[in-house]
């Protein structure tokens, strides 16, 4: 049979329990006014928690890319990390007062004229950041397709960024080509690229006629002859931050 134990049948016992319960009961009221007393304050005067880190600091502007192969990077970049041009502008820009913020829709197959299974530029321009103050389309390079079809594609592409960011800015950088001997088919993407954006009030850049690489590629092409390097991102950021600075009103 299970014993059961009562402070009844011990008065020592239920004087001693008594005890422990008022001082229980006067420890708790201790802790109380502990935790409720200001801290970090010799002289007890208040100190606000509410975290004023970055009070009145100037939100972020968002700045979007649509690109390719130039934009994702390759094997070409070489050793170590990987380092491409749109962050490498974003950190170049950036100040105190002007945080800035990428959002980046880029794929390697990336193009304007859907074939061979490729990744639309207006696919990817419809994932841009919403709150965009400028929408950045890099890349033409890989479409092959008559200028007509070009200029359809493009037009859509950037109609679908506009859609989803109606306040963005956009500025098109047209196929850039970092070898000497420019495929014909290169150009006439650019004069494709030139009109749509013409057609929708965007500045279109044209690295070509821009005389980006002008100069040779030496250090700045991957062995692939084609794709930049580290150097050539560092490069090409230093070609685009201009534009970008010019659409930012700085």
């Amino acid at each position: 049979m299970r014993s059961r134990s009562s402070s009844a049948t011990n008065p020592s016992r239920r004087a001693w329990a008594v005890g422990v319960a008022i001082l229980g009961v006067l420890a708790c009221g201790l802790v109380s006014l502990a935790l409720q007393a200001p801290r970090g304050s010799e002289s007890g005067a208040a100190i606000s928690t509410t975290h004023v880190t970055g009070l009145g600091a100037p939100d972020p502007t968002v700045i979007s890319v649509v690109g390719d192969a130039l934009t994702t990077g390759t094997d070409q970049n070489g050793p170590g990390k990987r380092r491409l041009w749109e962050y490498l502008l974003r950190g170049q820009l950036t100040t105190e007062t002007r945080p800035l913020v990428l959002d980046v829709s880029a794929d390697p197959s990336g193009r304007y004229v859907g074939t061979d299974g490729g990744v639309t530029f207006e696919l990817l321009a419809g994932e841009v950041d919403p709150s965009s103050a400028l929408v950045i389309f890099f890349g033409g390079r890989d479409d092959g397709a008559d200028s007509d079809q070009v200029r359809e594609a493009a037009t859509r592409a950037f109609s679908a960024a506009s859609a989803v960011a109606p306040d963005a800015e956009i500025l098109v950088i047209g196929a850039a080509w970092l070898g000497e001997d420019i495929p014909e088919h290169v150009a006439v993407t650019n004069q494709a690229l030139r009109a749509a954006s013409d057609s929708v009030g965007a500045e279109f850049v044209d690295p070509i006629s821009e005389g980006w690489f002008n100069d040779g590629t030496a250090g700045v092409v991957g062995t692939d002859g084609v794709h930049p390097n580290n150097q050539g991102h560092e490069y090409l950021a230093t070609k685009i931050s201009p534009y970008v600075l010019h659409h930012l009103g700085t």
